[in-house]
């Protein structure tokens, strides 16, 4: 796993910690500007490295400068080993301290910049970089997992019929809708299963889920008995309208589609119903994984190190106790989320209705109609 951040670190002395074991690789670059004439420091678990004019007499004056690039590796370094760094730029006889940036730019290396103090310009100075290596073996390789990686659980939704759980989606809408689109927080049949293991690489133990993904459940029906009870009958698409039916009436029909809730003449067509209902699940397909992008690096917080745990059951209970706890709270965000955006905050009704009518009036709704009717004028020649 690499470290991750999308963040710049910019303060005058920079640090970071290792996120597994291995050799921590600090380079300083040697190019022909400000940055060849400047001195600092690296400090990685009290062992010091100076580089730069170190020996350069800044109040005296004189030439300083460098002949090469300065490198060097602290190596056998246990996770979360910090590394800091700091530098200075002699100007008028006193040493001013650099701005440093680091930059995360992939495979575990931060590159680093730097800001002359005196004249505000920018530049590259060197990296960072993490490197895993062999660790020491301990009493928890015993448990060892089958991968060096981090691995963070996917979310995904997962279709159930109408009636699981109880949930009659057709008769728990408030307004008898003809279709209806309802995700499941609460799964009476979710059963966590985990398996837990000891990272040898990052040197804490970890988890893995039995199946592909946290499984948020969801009902997308059609409700043709609230079809049948508005007086209408429901048909799929454009081939089951009766033989004896006009061109001109199926044109009415299919086009008083068009008006959400409002449908003109007596048949409805499922195809629309349903793709309305999957535009509300795209939505919300959306909003899961937004919701839950934000809240991933969660997981990274269950730290339990080899020396922390006293048996492999305490372990387990831990993670099983936490993983279900952080699971629980990030559906109630998703439903938070869900809620907001589709104005169920609002006790007006309003913005809940904007967001049926927007969804119904989309491009995609309305291709849907109009090939009925194509479909119609190519088949039966209206």
């Amino acid at each position: 796993m690499e470290l991750n951040t999308s963040e710049i670190i910019s303060v005058e002395s920079v640090s970071l910690q290792s996120p597994f074991y291995g050799k921590i690789y600090f380079r300083k670059e040697c190019p022909n500007n400000w940055v060849s004439k400047v001195k600092g420091q690296v400090i990685c678990e009290g062992e010091i490295i100076e580089f730069g004019c170190t020996n350069f007499n800044c109040e005296r004056g004189g030439r300083c400068g460098c002949a090469a690039s300065a490198i060097h590796i602290f190596t056998n370094k246990p996770a979360g080993s910090s590394i800091s760094v700091s530098s200075q730029y002699c100007y008028e006889g006193q040493w001013l301290e650099v701005t440093l940036n680091l930059v995360f730019v992939g495979n575990n290396q931060y590159n680093l910049y730097g800001t002359n103090p005196a004249t505000g310009e920018y530049n590259y100075f060197g990296f960072v970089k993490f490197i895993p290596t062999q660790p020491p073996i301990t009493d928890c390789d015993q448990y060892a997992c089958n991968n060096d990686q981090l691995e963070i659980p996917d979310i995904c939704l997962a279709e159930k019929p109408n009636g699981f759980g109880n949930i009659d989606v057709c008769r728990e809408q408030t307004g008898a809708e003809m279709s209806a689109f309802q995700p499941i927080y609460n799964d009476p049949e979710y059963n966590l299963q985990l398996n837990v293991c000891y990272n040898r690489q990052y040197q804490r133990w970890w988890f893995r889920l039995n199946e592909e993904c946290f499984r948020l459940n969801y009902i997308k029906m059609i409700c043709e008995e609230n079809v049948n009870n508005s007086g209408k009958k429901l048909i799929w698409d454009w081939q089951e309208y009766p033989d004896h039916l006009s061109c001109d009436e199926i044109q009415d029909n299919i086009f008083g589609h068009f008006a959400y809730g409002s449908i003109t003449g007596d048949y409805v067509l499922g195809i629309v119903l349903d793709a309305h209902e999957e535009l509300h699940k795209l939505d919300f397909n959306y909003i899961m994984e937004n919701s839950y992008s934000k809240v991933r690096d969660e997981y990274l917080k269950l730290e339990v190190f080899c020396n922390d745990s006293t048996s492999f059951q305490m372990v387990e209970n831990y993670f099983y106790e936490k993983i279900d706890s952080l699971i629980t709270n990030i559906f109630i965000k998703i439903k938070s989320d869900w809620d907001k955006f589709r104005g169920f905050n609002d006790s007006s009704g309003i913005r809940k209705m904007n967001y049926e009518f927007n969804t119904h009036n989309s491009f995609s709704i309305h291709s849907f109609i109009y090939n009925q009717w194509y479909e119609i004028v190519r088949f039966k020649g209206c």
